[in-house]
């Protein structure tokens, strides 16, 4: 790979507990381990199913926790997709809560992608 790994992390249930519209607690190690992803090079890009205000509430929460980020929504510039991140934002490693198995915790997480890379 001739670049630094995109790395998609979910919003609501990666970032934070899950309490859509509300925004629950940073999860544990979140912040941690995304600024340390970040200053390893990663590129980070937030992706969530929030719009509007609900999109502007984690903006703004990412920005209260100073939680590093290059894009959210948006795919890396770089990358030169043809496509609108819609419906899926293009990255190597995608972190979600959703996938099969679930989120397994940042510390397991940061443990996979270091190792795996």
């Amino acid at each position: 790979m001739n670049r630094n790994p995109i790395i998609a992390i979910d919003f609501d249930g990666v970032v934070c507990v899950h309490r859509f519209p509300r925004i629950g607690a940073l999860l544990p190690g979140a912040k941690e381990t995304i600024t340390k992803l970040w200053d390893e090079g990663y590129y980070i890009i937030i992706w969530t199913c929030r719009g509007g205000v609900n999109l502007v509430d984690a903006i703004e929460f990412l920005k209260e926790w100073d939680i590093p980020y290059h894009k959210i929504n948006e795919n890396a510039p770089f990358e030169m997709i043809g496509f609108k991140p819609f419906p899926k934002i293009y990255a190597d490693i995608y972190i979600d809560d959703r996938n099969l198995g679930s989120f397994p915790g940042w510390e397991a997480a940061y443990k996979i992608i270091t190792d795996g890379m």
